[in-house]
């Protein structure tokens, strides 16, 4: 056996590690107990972070055409019968959604505000409360952008996302503005 490293298991990570090791010019073998891929997979999402990975092996567009369409949900259920409802339901929205999400937040924090305005008391936490999810915002659209440029898509996909996502982030900062507008206010009439 001309081997110089032995990986046991053909899971996500073995898998990765063996693609790694053979690009670097190192020989190894993969060992699996199964002889098939079983009914439930061990790995249903990818981070941003894995998919950089999977873009400097060259195999990230090939995972991102085995995947869900981006502006899908990954909702996330626990059966024990496809004819049965769910034990579980998990919502987790698509990058577009949770964008929309932290918009119609904010603008409630905001209308809350608004509320309080005349009296210029206990409004703090309301422009808090948006700066916060302003960064929920810049955390959600970075993670997004990173995933865009990583996963090797066309050019014309790319640039439909990037615009939908930007479009989405300047609602989310222009929320930010009006805190900013409300927080000048009580400053100056305090």
């Amino acid at each position: 056996m001309d081997t110089e490293v032995i990986i046991v298991g053909a899971g996500p990570v073995g898998l990765t590690l063996a693609i790694d090791l053979g690009r670097r010019g190192v020989r190894c073998i993969l060992l699996e107990q199964k002889d098939a891929p079983q009914f439930l997979p061990k790995m249903e999402r990818c981070n941003a972070r894995t998919m950089e990975i999977y873009r400097r092996l060259g195999i990230a567009q090939k995972v991102r055409e085995a995947g869900y369409p981006r502006d899908a949900p990954m909702d996330v259920f626990i059966v024990t019968s496809l004819i049965e409802p769910p034990l579980l339901h998990l919502p987790y929205p698509s990058v577009a959604q949770a964008q929309a999400e932290i918009v119609t937040k904010q603008c409630e924090e905001i209308v809350r505000a608004l509320e309080k305005l005349k009296g210029f008391k206990d409004l703090a936490p309301h422009w808090i409360e948006v700066h916060r999810l302003e960064n929920d915002g810049d955390r959600v659209v970075r993670q997004a952008m990173a995933d865009l440029f990583t996963n090797g898509d066309d050019a014309m996909t790319v640039i439909k996302w990037k615009d939908v996502y930007a479009l989405l982030e300047k609602a989310i900062d222009s929320a930010e503005d009006a805190a900013n507008v409300i927080e000048r206010i009580v400053v100056k009439h305090a």
